[in-house]
This record gives C-alpha cells, sequence and structure tokens, in this order.
C-alpha cells in the first residue's frame, strides 16, 4: 500500500490518483511525466506550469524539505533551496526562507526592501526555466490575475527575472490552505462553512466580471490567512472566457472538473460553478462527493450516479446549504446557477447586495438580479391585487363618461365618413377644376384648448365643437415643413403644418357631426373663370350655411374683421341676431367669408373661442386663456431642459467614459434598453408618418425618422451608462426586478409582483386624472386638463398601434425620472431633500402663475406619486405605472360598447388588464389562484436609504 505524496492518504495499489486531494499516485501514460507532480491533466495549452504558491507547496514535491509547510508561513525545512536566508535578490528581495517546492516551481518567502512588505516569490523550476511554453503560462498567470482585484483573490504583484531565473512575485498570505486546515479538523461548523462559501462566491464572482475563468478550484488552491479570510489563488490554468478551449483540452486537477470539463468540453461559469460546489461538499461533510481509483471510474461514477444528499452525512446541516449545493452539481451546465452570485444569495442569511455596499463597492448588474425575495405573491394576495384592479378600472369606465371630452362631443361618424363628407365639401365649395387637381390628402382630429377651458355646462351644450375633424388636400405632394413642431416624432402631418403656401392647396375643418367649421382655398396666381357665385350677391351663400348647419336668415351682413389666409376678391362678414330665443344658445356669433373670381375661397364659423389655425404655433402671439397657458408652459420646460439638459448632457457623457473604464457600466442592460427604445420608437414614428407615392419623400420620411430615433437612443444610451452605476451604489435595490428583466427572467416571481404593483399604480394615476376632471366639473371649470391626446386612438387601427407604442415609449422614457431623482440626490445627500427638489422643479415645469391652487395639489400629488412608486417598488414598477396610466387615458374608454369607438377604449382596458394577469401568473410562481397558502408575507417591500 502506497500513500499519497500530498495529503499523506493510504493509495489502493492500482490507484493513479489520491480520491482525496486529487494528486497523482504514479506518472500514468496518459500524462507528462514532468507534469505528473502537479496532480493535474494537461490541456491544449499544457498544464499548471503557472501553480502558485499554495499548489507548489500542497502539492507532491519533487525535492520536499524534510518538513513540508502546509502554508505559506510555515516554518521553511531543513533545505535552504536555491537560496539561503538574506539573499538578496534584483537589489531589492531579501530572502527570509523556503516556504515549500513543487512540481513546478519553489516558493520562497521574501521581504521587498523598497516597499517594506512581506511577498511571496515563486521561481519556475531550473529545469524547465527555459521552456517557452512554460514561460508564457507564467505571463499568462500573471497577467490574468492582475486583471482581478478582490479581497478574497491572492493579489500577483510583478513577474521578474535574475540571473536568467523567471520568478512572479505575489501577496504573502500569513495562514494555510483549505485542504491542510480539513485534514486537521475534518468538516468546518456550519457558520464557518457558509463564511467561506460566501467570500469564496466574492472572490470568484470578481475573476466571471473580469471575463477570467479559473478551470483549477480546488482547496489545495484556497488559503485561509490568521484572521480566516479567504483567498483563492493560482490562476495558472485560468483563461477568459471570450477565448474557446481547444477541442480535447482537459487541463485542471480531474477530482474537481465538471463533467464538460473532464471530458473535453467547453469551460464555463458554470464548470467554475461546479468545481465550487464540490469544494464546498467537502468543507460542509469532510467527504468528497465521488471516490474514485482511476478517470475512467471518476467518469463512469458522474455520468451514472447523483451525488447523494448532504444531509445524510451530516444530519444537521441547514436544507439551504444542500439545495444551493446540490443544484451546483447538476450534470447539465443550464440546470446550475446562473452566477456565483445566486449561490450567495441562496445561502442561509446570505445578503451580498448589502455586503457589497458596506465594503464600499458599486454592487454588478447580476450582484443587484440577484439579490432580493425570490418569492412573489401568495393566491390570498394575487386575488386581492385582481380585485383591486377590477375597481380601480371600473372605476375609470364610470368616469370616463363624465369627464372624456370624446365621449361628450357626440362623434357619431367615423374618421372614413367625415373624410368623404370633407371631400364632398372641398369638390362642391372649390369645384373639381382642371387647375385644381388633387394629388395627396391628410385628415386628423382638432381640439380647441380655448374651448376646453369653458364651463362644463357650455361645453355640454356645444359638445359639437369641442373636438373637430381636419381635412387638407393639395395638387402636390404633403410634406411637413416643421417636423418637429407638433410632435417628438418627425414627419407628421397636422393641420397647419405645411402651411398653405402652395396654388390649389385646401384645408377644411369640420364638425363630429359634419358640418363646416372652416374652408380655405389657396387661389390660383393667373384668374379663373367666374362661377355661379355672384360677387356682392348674398343670397349666393345659403349653400355653405347649409353646409355649416346654420340658417343665412338668423345673421345679418356687417363689415368683415377677419382677415382671409389668402387672396380673394371680395369679403364677406355675418353677425348672429339677437334674439331672446339665442341669446343663452352656444351657437356661432359671427361668419367670415371670402370668395376670388366667384369661388368661395375662405370661409369660416366663428364662436367665442374661435383662434385661427391656419398657422403655426411659432406666430401666435396669445398669451391669454388655455392657448397662452400651454405656450408659458411649454417655454418654461424649453428652458429648463435648455439650462439643464444641455450640461446634464455633457456631465453625462463625462460619466459614461468614466463608468466604462472602470468596468462599472452596465453594458448589456443598457444596449437592450436602448435597442428596443429605437426600434419602438422608429415604428412609432413610422406609423405617425404621412406616407405617399413620392419615393424621393418616403426615403426623407425613412431617414427622418430613423436619425431622430437613433439620435434620441444615444441620448438614452449616455444617460443610462454614466448614471445606472450610480443608483445600483445608492439605491441597488431599485433595480433589483428591472435587472432581472432585462436579464430575460421573465417568469420570475418578483418581476411579476413589482408588474403588479406597477398595474395598480397605473389605474390609481388614471383616477387621480380623471378624479381631477370630475372635480373641476363639479365646480363648473373647463376640461383643460382632459386627456387631449387620445384623439389619435380614434384613427383606427393604425392609431390604435401608433398609441399603442408611445405608450410603450413613454413608460420606457420613465427612467428619466430616477435619473434626474438621482442628480438630486447626488447634489442634497438626503433622500428627503431630493424627493422635495424634484417635485419642486417638474411641479413648476407643469403649471404656470394662472393654475389654481387645486391643479398645484394635483400636479404635486402626480410627482409625488412617481417618485415614491420609483424608490419603493423599484424601476419595473414605475415604468409599468406609467405605462398603465398611458393605456387608461391615451384610449377612449366608455361604458357606451355601441359608440363605434368603443373598441378602441376597450383595447387600452383590455391590455391593461391582460398585463395584470400575466403579472399575477408570473408573481404566483406556479401555484394556483384559487389556492391559498399560509404564513403569507408583506407584498410591498420597504424605502431603504438616507
Amino acid at each position: 500500500m502506497a500513500d499519497c505524496r500530498s495529503c499523506s492518504a493510504v493509495l489502493d495499489p492500482d490507484a493513479r490518483f489520491c480520491p482525496h486531494c486529487g494528486a497523482a499516485a504514479a506518472v500514468s501514460e496518459n500524462i507528462d511525466p514532468r507534469l505528473a507532480a502537479t496532480h493535474q491533466i494537461p490541456g491544449g495549452t499544457e498544464n499548471s506550469g503557472t501553480d502558485s504558491i499554495l499548489d507548489s507547496i500542497a502539492g507532491p514535491a519533487v525535492s520536499p524539505p524534510s518538513n513540508p509547510p502546509s502554508s505559506i508561513s510555515s516554518s521553511p525545512g531543513s533545505s535552504h533551496g536555491r537560496f539561503v536566508p538574506g539573499t538578496v535578490l534584483d537589489e531589492r528581495y531579501r530572502i527570509v526562507g523556503l516556504l515549500g517546492q513543487g512540481g513546478m516551481g519553489d516558493v520562497y518567502r521574501a521581504d521587498d526592501l523598497k516597499l517594506g512588505q512581506s511577498v511571496a516569490l515563486k521561481f519556475l523550476p531550473e529545469a524547465l526555466a527555459s521552456d517557452a511554453t512554460r514561460l508564457e503560462l507564467l505571463h499568462n498567470e500573471v497577467r490574468l490575475a492582475r486583471q482581478v482585484s478582490h479581497p478574497n483573490v491572492c493579489r500577483v504583484y510583478d513577474i521578474g527575472e535574475v540571473d536568467g531565473m523567471h520568478f512572479l512575485s505575489m501577496e504573502f498570505i500569513d495562514g494555510e490552505d483549505l485542504s491542510g486546515l480539513m485534514r486537521r479538523i475534518g468538516r468546518l461548523p456550519s457558520d464557518k462553512g457558509i463564511d467561506i462559501a460566501r467570500q469564496l462566491c466574492g472572490g470568484l464572482y470578481a475573476a466571471h466580471e473580469k471575463g477570467v475563468l479559473h478551470r483549477d478550484l480546488k482547496p489545495a488552491n484556497i488559503m485561509l490567512d490568521g484572521r480566516g479570510q479567504v483567498r483563492i489563488t493560482d490562476f495558472g490554468l485560468a483563461r477568459l472566457t471570450s477565448v474557446e478551449d481547444a477541442a480535447g483540452n482537459r487541463a485542471g486537477t480531474p477530482a474537481y472538473m465538471a463533467p464538460e470539463q473532464l471530458a473535453g468540453g467547453a469551460v464555463t461559469v458554470q464548470s467554475d460553478i461546479y468545481s465550487l460546489g464540490l469544494v464546498l461538499h467537502e468543507v460542509f461533510t469532510g467527504q468528497p462527493v465521488f471516490r474514485a481509483d482511476s478517470i475512467a471510474e471518476l467518469v463512469k461514477l458522474r455520468e451514472e450516479s447523483s451525488p447523494g444528499t448532504l444531509s445524510s452525512v451530516v444530519p444537521d446541516i441547514e436544507p439551504a446549504v444542500e439545495r444551493v449545493i446540490l443544484r451546483c452539481l447538476e450534470k447539465e451546465p443550464s440546470r446550475r446557477p446562473g452566477s456565483v452570485v445566486q449561490i450567495a444569495a441562496a445561502l442561509p442569511g446570505g445578503d451580498p447586495l448589502a455586503a457589497a455596499l458596506a465594503a464600499g463597492e458599486t454592487p454588478s448588474p447580476a450582484l443587484v438580479a440577484a439579490s432580493g425575495e425570490n418569492t412573489g405573491l401568495t393566491p390570498r394576495q394575487a386575488g386581492f391585487g385582481l380585485a383591486t384592479f377590477i375597481a380601480l378600472l371600473i372605476g375609470i369606465v364610470v368616469l370616463s363618461d363624465k369627464v372624456s371630452f370624446v365621449v361628450q362631443s357626440n362623434l357619431n361618424e367615423k374618421p372614413d365618413v367625415l373624410e368623404a363628407k370633407a371631400r364632398d365639401i372641398a369638390l362642391e365649395l372649390v369645384g373639381p377644376d382642371a387647375d385644381l387637381p388633387v394629388r395627396d390628402s391628410a385628415y386628423g382630429y382638432w381640439y380647441n384648448p380655448d374651448h376646453l377651458l369653458r364651463r362644463h355646462d357650455e361645453l355640454r351644450a356645444s359638445g359639437d365643437g369641442m373636438i373637430e375633424f381636419w381635412y387638407r388636400q393639395s395638387p402636390d405632394f404633403l410634406s411637413p415643413q416643421h417636423p418637429f413642431l407638433y410632435t417628438r416624432i418627425p414627419r407628421k402631418l397636422a393641420l397647419a403644418d405645411p402651411l398653405p403656401t402652395e396654388t390649389g392647396m385646401v384645408g377644411l375643418r369640420i364638425s363630429a357631426r359634419g358640418f363646416l367649421r372652416e374652408l380655405s382655398l389657396i387661389t390660383p396666381l393667373t384668374d379663373a373663370p367666374p362661377r355661379n357665385l355672384h360677387p356682392g350677391d348674398t343670397r349666393d351663400w345659403d349653400r355653405p350655411f347649409q353646409l355649416a348647419g346654420l340658417d343665412i336668415e338668423d345673421y345679418a351682413p356687417t363689415t368683415p374683421r377677419w382677415t382671409p389666409p389668402a387672396f380673394g376678391n371680395h369679403r364677406f362678414a355675418w353677425e348672429l341676431k339677437e334674439t331672446g330665443s339665442n341669446s343663452k344658445e352656444s351657437r356661432p356669433k359671427r361668419v367670415e367669408a371670402a370668395s376670388y373670381n366667384g369661388r368661395v375661397s375662405y370661409f369660416q364659423v366663428i364662436f367665442d373661442w374661435t383662434t385661427r389655425q391656419w398657422t403655426t404655433p411659432s406666430r401666435k402671439q396669445n398669451t391669454r386663456g388655455a392657448t397662452g397657458r400651454v405656450e408659458q408652459s411649454i417655454q418654461f420646460s424649453n428652458a429648463f431642459f435648455f439650462l439643464i439638459g444641455g450640461p446634464l448632457l455633457v456631465i453625462s457623457s463625462i460619466l459614461a467614459l468614466r463608468n466604462l473604464r472602470q468596468g462599472n457600466a452596465d453594458k448589456k442592460g443598457a444596449l437592450r434598453f436602448v435597442v428596443t427604445l429605437a426600434v419602438l420608437d422608429t415604428g412609432v414614428a413610422l406609423l405617425e408618418a404621412h406616407h405617399n407615392l413620392s419615393v424621393g419623400m418616403e426615403m426623407t420620411t425613412l431617414l427622418s425618422c430613423l436619425i431622430n430615433s437613433i439620435g434620441r437612443a444615444v441620448r438614452f444610451w449616455i444617460y443610462y451608462v454614466a448614471l445606472e452605476p450610480h443608483v445600483r451604489r445608492i439605491w441597488p435595490r431599485v433595480l433589483i426586478s428591472w435587472s432581472r428583466f432585462v436579464d430575460g427572467r421573465l417568469n420570475d416571481p418578483l418581476v411579476g409582483r413589482e408588474l403588479l404593483v406597477g398595474c395598480l399604480f397605473g389605474a390609481v394615476l388614471a383616477l387621480l386624472i380623471e378624479s381631477r376632471l370630475f372635480a373641476d366639473g363639479l365646480r363648473q371649470q373647463g376640461l383643460m386638463g382632459s386627456p387631449v391626446w387620445l384623439t389619435e386612438a380614434l384613427l383606427g387601427g393604425k392609431g390604435i398601434a401608433q398609441t399603442f407604442g408611445t405608450a410603450i415609449i413613454s413608460a420606457m422614457t420613465t427612467i428619466f425620472t430616477l435619473l434626474v431623482l438621482l442628480v438630486f440626490r447626488i447634489v442634497a445627500r438626503r433622500n428627503w431633500l431630493a424627493i422635495i427638489l424634484y417635485v419642486a422643479v417638474f411641479t413648476q415645469i407643469n403649471t404656470t402663475t394662472n393654475d389654481g391652487a387645486m391643479t398645484f395639489v394635483f400636479v404635486i400629488l402626480l410627482h409625488l406619486t412617481n417618485v415614491l412608486v420609483a424608490l419603493r417598488f423599484g424601476l419595473l414598477g414605475l415604468m409599468t405605472a406609467h405605462f398603465v396610466q398611458e393605456l387608461l387615458v391615451k384610449f377612449p374608454i366608455t361604458s357606451g360598447l355601441s359608440e363605434w369607438y368603443a373598441a378602441s377604449g376597450l383595447v387600452g382596458l383590455g391590455s391593461a388588464l391582460g398585463l395584470a394577469l400575466i403579472a399575477i401568473y408570473i408573481s404566483l410562481g406556479g401555484q394556483s389562484l384559487f389556492e391559498d397558502t399560509p404564513g403569507d408575507k408583506a407584498v410591498f417591500p420597504t424605502l431603504t436609504g438616507n
């Protein structure tokens, strides 16, 4: 019977390596004799020619001292090796003594005379000093080990040469290796084992974060110093994750190899995790997982059997420890934990996120994703959440019927019917002359904000005028002249864009019931033959009045005051005759018209609230009423973002470069976010854009959409990369569910829980908006705050898809809310002060001095809710809340299912409900909604931070 040269265990005569420590028992014909002493299998890159201190000591020695030390601080043996104590090398290192001799070199303790510190020096064996491959492996060890900086990784300083002998200098650890510790005391106590396991996860994760795979993790390569701190050593076989293994490469120690590594397959992070599982199994049980006398037997055992339960060896082992170790030892790499952070999080009492913050580190995205709870909702909680959400939806439907101007506008006709009526009116009044061909046309809905400011009773009496339909036709292709004026997305036509400058352009506004409200024709450059309409004969204006739903007999001729947008030979005007029967009616007070050579060139029905719309906002000088209030708010917002947005972008660019250089940026998350944003942005822009048969204009439209979308995506990428690492450092729990969502863990119960919470708060925000409108109605105030943007959803399938996509984009851009809040937090250094600054600034942006106290209270509540949702329920909850809010206010929701636009409203309502149901399904984690689980936990996490 032979003894193991490494751990002194008794070996069978035919054993090729020690079943306890993996050391080679004899030289195999499959193993290079020069490498047998390192008890490792050579791979495509030879083998551990760069064994670390620990491997040199713990492994079998070629010429061991009389008492081989088990740690780098052990007393040297009787042999001094190549250097006697006191020898000074390279005028810097003074040899203290020999720590150990191994098959791959000698390790000495030395004093660094320049820095006054103890170091360890490892020299290649004299027989291998001229071996180019071994020297390259030594360089590789230093190169990769220096990329990893972590308290649980042995630091490698430099590589040097003296008298033709190559050596590397590394951290001197006053302790012993884990294999020696377990040989002395057997298995470790549970609490100490958990502590070691957590430290191993930290060190190994630091290497994986830098793209370095260890590939030879074993007890002999794990050091414990005098304070019990773990150090991972020996990166001689390490390689970058981006470098593929050569076919058949089996570098490493067989007893601690993953199945795929032992079979010569690809080595991944999961391979290191398998090795970690083997080490932890020995730590907690004191026994190896598999006992075999040969590699063939080891391979067979791993293929045909599964690891036994740890509780059968240690009955009092904690179930969580047993579960995570057995997960690490799964045969299929895909069934093992995705990262060592998940292992640390699964250990009892483990909070790797808190540990990273306590150490002053910025937690990585993977660490954030692995932290926090892994449980979702119990069936009782999910059922309560669903019932609450449905109740909120019912409240929204009820209030929508009372406050939605779409519902109160008597929209009896569909857009295509109104378009046909507009064409007929243009044809009848303007004529189908050859000099006025129709080559292109466009239409949409329009509203007057000054009209919406009127009292509710007046609005209901004139509901026909709350929303109008506009139509334009042109003898040439239409293209917007101000692509960024009316919408953040370019190439969208509007009532006043392009301006009516081309001869033959016709523009109309008709009411929701199809009555003419305005018509304008850009007259020809040359005179046209007179038509039936005779200049100065007011009786010939009967037909335009009839198309407007008016009786010309109720109006008296008067002096024109409104200047037509185009030239006319004659101008006309009428005023409503004041009688007792119509004094309180919301009827048009005035009608203005013009003709050109007998052709109607201008006709407009004028109410008290009418403003000229055939112009651009840049030409408006109105500073009173709702329009003036909107313009004041827009001007303030533009000034704010010009003064703040520009410097913020510059500062963010600098921070982004810094985070990229330091490796703190979440590049994967940022890329996924901006690519999704750019694709959605481009798709919505193309849906909003006006299309025609002009190839040149279509290419311009496409390029304009792409440039705008890519530009915005680049800006958000800069913001994300610059500020997201700071969010991880200051508010890491805000990003837990978001990090899992971005990582593709869509079935995670916590993700489902945050989605449901977002749905609930989104419905609350929508209900707040409509409640405020309802309160305005009770106080007989106007509908200025009404969701006027939902006119797009009235335009059929294209408008519905556009509105849905816009809701997603709007929700995604709420990340800017968190980033701005972070800036205030960095400046103010307190959460509560940052919240006050944020609410104050954005309340100022969204209100004017003309707004009442109730408006200020409402806006403050809205922004305060946004901040609290972000900090308490995370970024994913905030985005979901805004998405659901957009769905519930941008679609025309009504209880009147017989209305033609009810289907559009059901799309918004059904999408919100569908998202809530999906969230509930995910949050249950496979439970049935109709089965309850005892011991319900609180649904809502707590607000953390200062």
